[in-house]
């Protein structure tokens, strides 16, 4: 082996392991990229009123509304992603029934 400024030296079978880690990782990298965006997807099949919503409470101004998901900035997707955090948060805390009748209160009676 040859001297390095290295603190700790490898072996060759350390080296074939680590960089056989490496093309793995690359590999599940390039792979996850190649995907399909999921938020992208959902967005492109929901309404214009509820994609306005989320839009709404990422705080975009409503000229952005109208965008699709891949034509904002990388700042404007990320706050489109936080907002549907938060929002499926809400949803999961709804009651499962939301009869009409909850409608009427004792101000009604």
């Amino acid at each position: 082996m040859q001297k390095s400024a290295r603190a700790i030296e490898l072996t060759a079978e350390q080296i074939k392991t680590g960089l056989i880690q490496t093309a793995n990782v690359r590999l599940m990298l390039n792979k996850a990229l190649r995907r399909t965006n999921r938020v992208a997807a959902f967005l492109s099949g929901v309404s214009f009123r509820h994609r306005g919503l989320i839009y709404f409470t990422a705080g975009l101004h409503r000229d952005k509304h109208k965008l699709k998901f891949h034509e904002l900035d990388k700042s404007d997707r990320l706050g489109v992603i936080k907002a549907m955090r938060e929002l499926s948060e809400l949803t999961a805390s709804f009651p499962k029934e939301l009869p009409d009748a909850d409608a009427v209160t004792n101000q009604d009676q």
